[in-house]
């Protein structure tokens, strides 16, 4: 087990060739670190695999474990079975094998992890003003549905440029912002 590509890199560079050998790389890194690690077993006549992890140690084998895997679509298909046996849901994202990096870069590092810290001080905030946490709890959950059904219609707008709404618009939300800052 490695924690980063250069760990991953330096364990690997003992062996010359790995010639009918696929790797499969599950370290957080970057796009470009997928892409050298690639070059680098392609070099070594090695198949390539990049995946990353999207859950908690704990995780790893129950069933709402993720796993996402980028790289070429007829290796996948090779190893999918095996790959599968990490149990959740595994699946591939992208013959780009900078993919999965990618997504985790945008979707981990530009939002879950932001949006963590914004909810520890948003529930801190309510704590200290004596809301039981059971209350909280609950009204979290409903943002958190609410939060759900936006990210596929602000998806949808984003990939068809079209931004357009009957609903509330950016203006709205910057104004409610202003009262919590």
């Amino acid at each position: 087990i490695t924690t980063n590509y250069e760990a991953a890199l330096s364990a690997l560079d003992t062996v010359a060739r790995w010639q009918g050998t696929t790797l499969v790389n599950l370290a957080t890194g970057t796009p470009t670190e997928a892409e050298s690690m690639q070059g680098w077993a392609q070099h070594r006549e090695a198949g390539y695999l990049d995946g990353v992890i999207y859950c908690y140690p704990r995780d790893v084998g129950a069933t709402h474990a993720r796993f996402d895997i980028s790289g070429d679509t007829q290796l996948w298909d090779r190893h999918r079975s095996i790959l599968k046996a990490l149990g959740g849901e595994v699946r591939h994202v992208s013959d780009q094998v900078q993919a999965a990096n990618a997504l985790f870069i945008g979707i981990a590092g530009g939002f879950y992890v932001p949006a963590l810290a914004a909810y520890v001080e948003a529930a801190t905030y309510l704590d200290e003003l004596g809301l039981p946490a059971d209350v909280i709890h609950r009204t979290s959950l409903h943002a958190l549905d609410l939060l759900r059904e936006e990210t596929a219609v602000i998806n949808a707008a984003i990939h068809s440029e079209s931004h357009e709404s009957d609903q509330a618009q950016l203006t709205i939300f910057a104004d409610a912002s202003l009262t919590a800052l």
